[in-house]
């Protein structure tokens, strides 16, 4: 239903000590962090009918590993399938390939060259999958299932 919406998440510090809580907002073209040890209210805006999963992630930084708090971007990334839809984030650095591996290391399809924070692509297949993202600083590679 459309409408404004709002999140609280009251208590947290005790919940988690020795851990900054961020909320990601993946709704726009490139996401948004919200340190929720500085403010637990999260106010947001639902347009238009639908389910919108994988809209939103929480994340757990232990303090003191080099993340200001209150800073907005991580260089993090984060991929998934749903509805026949691959989606892959980065936080900091941009996305120059992207591959995707079945089980037994064959590729099923590779992106061509990116220089870009969001990656988008069709991506029917059932199953556990392999996505391989290549940044400026290396490879990390993510489990997702659809």
């Amino acid at each position: 239903v459309p409408g404004k919406y709002r999140l609280n998440f009251s208590g947290l510090s005790s919940f988690a000590p020795g851990y900054d809580i961020y909320l990601d907002d993946l709704s726009g073209s490139h996401p948004l962090r919200y340190n929720l040890l500085q403010g637990s209210i999260h106010e947001f805006e639902k347009q238009g009918d639908g389910v919108f999963e994988n809209r939103f992630t929480l994340s757990f930084v232990r303090q003191g590993t080099g993340m200001a708090a209150g800073q907005e971007k991580a260089n993090r990334l984060r991929a998934w399938v749903s509805n026949g839809l691959l989606e892959v984030y980065s936080d900091g650095e941009a996305i120059e390939q992207v591959g995707i591996y079945d089980l037994q290391g064959r590729l099923l399809l590779r992106s061509g060259k990116l220089e870009a924070y969001h990656y988008r692509e069709s991506f029917p297949h059932k199953g556990l999958y392999l996505v391989r993202i290549k940044t400026g600083s290396g490879m990390q590679t993510i489990k997702v299932v659809q």
